[in-house]
């Protein structure tokens, strides 16, 4: 392979600082749709409408319950006490679950893998 470690890692560069100006335009972008979800919104609101027809779609605001535990204590208590685990997301902490491997050994059910992934700086 005849390609260098110095092509490669200006091609790196490159990707990144591409990525990184395309991921702000789409902050950008979702931040004006946002201000304009707002905008249909208080419009439909005012109307008394969760529904909008027009020549170039329809709109409609949908509603779901969303949690947001105010007192973490009280919410793993009434977990333990009803046995309530589906009331988490099914996910570990890697970064306790390391700490306990370290001090604990093995987790049963658990299996961990090595992520590898590069790391890359700009020198100047």
């Amino acid at each position: 392979m005849s390609t260098s470690f110095n092509s490669l890692t200006q091609q790196l560069m490159l990707l990144r600082d591409e990525i990184k100006q395309v991921n702000q335009r789409k902050t950008e972008l979702e931040h004006e749709r946002t201000k304009l979800e707002t905008q249909v919104m208080s419009m439909l609101d005012e109307q008394e409408s969760t529904m909008i027809r027009t020549q170039h779609g329809s709109i409609s605001i949908s509603e779901s319950e969303i949690a947001q535990v105010e007192d973490w204590e009280d919410f793993e208590n009434y977990i333990y006490e009803n046995r309530a685990l589906y009331l988490l997301q099914r996910r570990p902490s890697n970064p306790a679950y390391r700490e306990m491997v370290k001090t604990d050994g093995a987790i049963p059910g658990v299996v961990s893998f090595t992520k590898r992934t590069i790391n890359l700086r700009k020198i100047t």
